[in-house]
């Protein structure tokens, strides 16, 4: 199956991917079934709850099962003063 994940606050950089367009991210073909998890060490992303995570704008966890065609979107939570 398909998803799309969209990367920002400098993951594109984490995750080395070169010419990287955060209006298109990337397609990924991932087995049925996978979880988020599986995605975020595809693609070498930092570990251990340092990220936030939204599928198809719904804000979501790790462990949440993909589906066809779903969009992810990650980024770094950030904190102003």
């Amino acid at each position: 199956m398909q998803v799309r994940v969209k990367l920002f606050a400098g993951l594109e950089v984490d995750a080395r991917v070169p010419h990287y367009d955060p209006f298109q991210g990337i397609v990924l073909d991932i087995p049925a079934g996978s979880r988020l998890k599986m995605v975020t060490r595809l693609l070498k992303l930092p570990d251990g709850g340092r990220l936030m995570y939204f599928i198809n704008g719904a804000r979501v966890g790790l462990w949440r099962r993909l589906k066809e065609g779903d969009e992810i979107v990650c980024l770094r939570p950030l904190a102003g003063g």
